[in-house]
């Protein structure tokens, strides 16, 4: 039984790739985050935050998914691993 080695290779590349793309964007974020005033910082996180309890159907269906499921829904249907402008 013969496999395909180089569709091995492919997606170990690729995958480092993605993984090396989305460090990099956690790196980028964090330096945006450090540059802004506290003030707007909280402000930030608070839109994004508004945007999640909208995105899972509002305060009251947010309150009824454990912390876990929460977080899934969100970051799962969004495919987001980070908030927006990180």
């Amino acid at each position: 039984m013969n496999g395909d080695h180089a569709n091995n290779e492919k997606a170990t590349a690729n995958g480092i790739r993605e993984w090396k793309h989305r460090e990099k964007l956690k790196e980028l974020g964090a330096e945006n985050l450090k540059q802004k005033e506290t003030a707007d910082l909280i402000l930030f996180l608070a839109s994004w935050n508004t945007e999640k309890i909208a995105d899972v159907g509002g305060y009251e269906a947010g309150e009824r998914l454990s912390v876990t499921s929460f977080y899934a829904k969100y970051f799962l249907s969004r495919n987001r691993a980070h908030p927006p402008g990180m």
